[in-house]
């Protein structure tokens, strides 16, 4: 239900809709053997994908990704903060970017399986690799609307072991003092450990693709992770919102606007 509920709202904004579909091992910890055969122990699940082609140069693409499943502490799970706010602002993006045009395509991507081990993203990530798709960044966003304090830090990983993702997070870094909004940006550059291996920007690091986190500051993260008391209640709205514009204007950015059609890069 989760799933295809995203699946129509990109639909209603006017996006090209499609689900993929993977299936991994119950016995897998998430590093190896994303796809295992139907002979062994699996599950099946699938991610949504919606695209805004490029005008100039489609095959140049730009993800804004997010996980969409949670991991309860009981039966019910709110998720607000893990991940309801990354998945909300990936649609947000979504639905405000439609009616424009970009030279280069943007593609908003809502992950399942990130919780057992990045099944969602890792599956993707290797399909994207197989077609040989020409990805040039991910943004992914996992918790960004926790904060307690006075100081409105946002963290920004990537990882020196593809360098061209910490042109990413420069960029993001950039773009918030450029637009002037209400956030610390923090960079790290991270070759491996947490956090930058427990998100879904690393099934595409492992790849080579470029890849940065967004996440709330990690040294006033939410106490509730993966607890049922992850609600609404508990976030700063007013730092998500910044954070969430902050997503939108980078992921503009690098796919560079079009306002003629005939419009060429120089």
């Amino acid at each position: 239900m989760t799933t295809r509920y995203a699946y129509e709202r990109f639909a209603s904004f006017g996006l090209a809709v499609t689900y993929h579909d993977y299936v991994w091992n119950v016995h897998d910890t998430g590093d190896a053997d994303r796809v295992p055969s139907r002979s062994r122990s699996y599950r099946e699940g699938r991610n949504v994908v919606a695209e805004k082609p490029g005008l100039v140069d489609p095959g140049r693409v730009h993800l804004v990704t997010a996980h969409i499943d949670d991991l309860p502490e009981g039966p019910r799970a709110p998720g607000a903060d893990d991940n309801g706010s990354g998945a909300v602002a990936v649609l947000t993006a979504a639905r405000l970017l439609a009616p424009y045009d970009f030279a280069y395509t943007i593609r908003f991507v809502l992950f399942t399986g990130e919780e057992q081990g990045l099944h969602g993203s890792g599956a993707y990530a290797a399909d994207c690799l197989a077609r040989r798709e020409d990805i040039r960044g991910v943004i992914n966003l996992d918790m960004i609307a926790y904060n307690s304090d006075a100081e409105p830090v946002v963290d920004l990983y990537a990882s020196g072991r593809v360098t061209t993702s910490l042109e990413l997070t420069r960029v993001f870094s950039e773009v918030i003092g450029v637009y002037g909004l209400d956030l610390v940006p923090n960079r790290f550059d991270v070759s491996d450990g947490f956090p930058i291996e427990k998100g879904d920007q690393w099934s595409f690091l492992l790849l080579g693709y470029p890849a940065m986190l967004v996440i709330e500051d990690w040294d006033d993260h939410t106490p509730y992770m993966h607890m049922t008391g992850d609600r609404i209640s508990t976030l700063d709205l007013d730092y998500y919102v910044e954070t969430t514009r902050a997503v939108i204007a980078t992921i503009a950015h690098l796919a560079v606007p079009v306002y003629e059609p005939e419009q060429a890069l120089r």
